[in-house]
């Protein structure tokens, strides 16, 4: 039988239990079920402790790569942001600059600013030829249009014609516009006047959605020469306007302006284009236009680029040759 204190088993009829000194009581015959003392072997303990090592040293050593890639991947950005400056001209929405010097009104109804621009090798990194001719003719194919990708927002992502501009220019200075501070903005520029801007604002005002839609469509109107609104709609994170007509009174330049604004930042796409020569000519430069919108991040087109073929066909019921 066992001690039903502490479960020892007795041998023969012993009156007292050997383990504990507990009286046994054999009248009552009361026997119990006895106590296991367990405890962990030793090679269990020893696995343990080896498993938590080994886990804790595969973690250490992910950690350290995550580590050592991320820093590669940051010094790559930051060498290709932070080349040499120098100065240059470019046409934006600019109000005023925060050093308070004195900017020039442009033929386009927009302020000129002197700012600071990444080095010559702009051009070459983002497959820009300074020599290019501006033909909107060789750009109707859209493996020509290159993707520029950015986390600013999660909206300012493009793609721009690689065959239709012989310069860029990369504008990282703070100044501050009507829009905000500039955060950065991608310049292109071609041979015969043609301008593309990608332009992303930090917001300093305390406007709402609805106050900020109506603000930039009363710049647009005030700055556009006749001017027609295609598009003027907010949502719940964002207000987006879509105007477009002419640079001057001469009506030499197309402007084609595509704004967003949500609670931290306003997109710009502000694009220049000299004004149609031939049927064939407008066709071209809408279909640029047109890809260039639907490309864009700040856009909100759901709808994938269309080929050249397929734009001929819809604007003329003629088939392209």
């Amino acid at each position: 039988m066992y001690c039903e204190k502490c479960g020892a088993k007795i041998e023969g009829y012993a009156a007292f239990c050997p383990e504990c000194g507990a009286r046994i009581d054999y009248d009552e015959k009361k026997v119990s079920t006895p106590v296991e003392k367990r405890s962990l072997p030793i090679t269990k303990i020893v696995a343990v402790v080896l498993g938590v090592c080994l886990v804790g040293a595969i973690g250490f050593i992910l950690y350290q790569n995550n580590a050592i890639n991320g820093l590669e991947d940051n010094d790559s950005v930051t060498q290709a942001e932070t080349q040499d400056q120098n100065s240059n001209i470019a046409e934006n929405y600019v109000d005023s600059v925060t050093d308070d010097s004195q900017t020039s009104v442009t033929s386009d109804g927009y302020p000129d600013v002197d700012v600071e621009y990444k080095s010559e090798n702009t051009n070459e990194d983002y497959g820009i030829n300074p020599n290019l001719v501006e033909d909107y003719s060789n750009n109707l194919d859209l493996s020509d249009f290159e993707l520029f990708y950015s986390g600013i927002g999660g909206a300012y992502n493009f793609r721009y014609p690689t065959k239709l501009f012989n310069n860029l220019t990369i504008d990282e200075s703070s100044y501050s516009s009507v829009f905000g501070n500039n955060h950065i903005s991608y310049n292109f520029s071609g041979s015969k006047g043609s301008k593309m801007n990608f332009m992303v604002f930090d917001r300093t005002d305390n406007k709402s959605l609805t106050e900020m839609a109506r603000f930039i469509a009363d710049y647009e109107e005030a700055n556009i020469y006749d001017g027609a609104k295609i598009q003027h709609s907010i949502k719940d994170e964002y207000a987006t306007i879509v105007y477009t007509g002419y640079a001057e009174s001469n009506k030499d330049y197309i402007v084609y302006d595509l704004i967003r604004a949500d609670y931290n930042y306003v997109y710009v796409l502000h694009m220049i284009t000299p004004a149609y020569t031939s049927e064939e000519d407008k066709l071209q430069k809408g279909y640029v236009t047109e890809c260039v919108y639907r490309y864009c991040g700040w856009s909100g087109s759901q709808v994938e680029p269309r080929s050249y073929a397929e734009y001929y066909e819809y604007n003329t019921g003629n088939s392209y040759h």
